[in-house]
């Protein structure tokens, strides 16, 4: 990874994109701010994408990073990712989770304690 591109820190995210063998694009975008931070703002990623995509894409938050998989790609979408912002955050996120399925399992999971 370090000869190859770079190493992520607190303050360098790293992304990369391939095709894999189905011929589709993946995306990842390596960072080391954990499951928690990630899930979050994948949830932010989709919702910006699903704005700009005809499709669902799919998308899995990790530890280290995030991965995106859709049908095609194109480099211009990056921007995409920097439109998400400490400012635009909490509006997109509101939207977001309305929709979300970490809604659902916050409501059953209320519903079952009270």
């Amino acid at each position: 990874q370090h000869r190859a591109l770079a190493l992520p820190t607190d303050r360098r995210i790293v992304i990369e994109h391939y095709r894999d063998l189905m011929n589709q694009t993946r995306v990842i975008i390596h960072n080391p701010f954990g499951r928690r931070i990630n899930r979050t703002w994948l949830l932010a990623i989709e919702h910006q994408f699903k704005r700009l995509l005809p499709y669902k894409m799919y998308g899995n938050a990790k530890d280290n990073g995030i991965e995106l998989v859709l049908p095609e790609w194109d480099a211009s979408w990056l921007k995409t990712l920097w439109h998400i912002t400490p400012e635009s955050i909490e509006p997109l996120m509101t939207e977001a989770i309305a929709g979300s399925p970490l809604l659902a399992i916050a409501f059953r999971r209320i519903a079952e304690t009270s």
